[in-house]
């Protein structure tokens, strides 16, 4: 993910994230205390590739507990979640680590990084469409108040619901520039109480119960 973010148009990078993707999809399959384990050693500092990481471990896992996807659907979502953040590489680093309120002008380029995102998969190819609906969507909500679309739920594929629940709660429990991290516990209270409109109901609770039996 290094590599990814510091050269995300370099050849080889894309295919290497999908046979990672192949490879941790098989792991968490079989290794059935695989995730209690991840979870345990997950990063407490906050770099977009660590994030980026931690997404896709919880994403994929709540896709499997769910019961209602093939395991190659899976795998074709899990990349999206695992690169669903590469648009910030074309950001300005200023603006993705500002330790304050990013300003209007700021704010609107920071919204560019799901687009840019697909631009730059766009340009390697062989991306299934799961994948590239989850880095253009995964910043939508299902009340319609997020971005780039304002789309609702009955217009956001499961797969990008999934990975909004899991990038919102790895980004609550990560120390990151511009505030501290809260705990398991507090982050799911935060998520019910605060954003219960904007996520969708039932993979939430799924999340909470993996949370609370990892």
């Amino acid at each position: 993910m290094r590599e990814m973010f510091a050269d995300p148009r370099a050849g080889d990078t894309v295919a290497r994230s999908k046979a990672y993707v192949q490879l941790t999809y098989e792991f968490l399959s079989h290794e059935k205390t695989a995730f209690a384990q991840l979870l345990r050693i997950t990063s407490y500092d906050y770099y977009t590739y660590t994030h980026s990481i931690n997404v896709f471990v919880f994403s994929i896992t709540l896709a499997q507990r769910s019961g209602t996807f093939t395991p190659e659907e899976v795998r074709d979502f899990g990349t999206g979640a695992l690169l669903h953040d590469i648009g910030k590489s074309m950001i300005d680093p200023s603006i993705v680590n500002c330790k304050g309120k990013l300003t209007d002008e700021q704010w609107e380029e920071m919204k560019r990084h799901p687009e840019l995102g697909c631009r730059i998969l766009d340009g390697h190819g062989g991306i299934k469409p799961a994948a590239m609906e989850v880095v253009r969507y995964h910043h939508e909500k299902v009340n319609g108040t997020g971005y780039p679309e304002r789309r609702k739920a009955s217009d956001l594929p499961p797969f990008v619901r999934i990975c909004t629940i899991a990038d919102i709660f790895d980004a609550l429990t990560t120390k990151r520039s511009y505030k501290g991290a809260v705990q398991t516990f507090e982050a799911l209270r935060i998520m019910k109480e605060e954003m219960s409109d904007q996520l969708d109901p039932e993979f939430f609770m799924s999340f909470v119960r993996m949370m609370g039996n990892p």
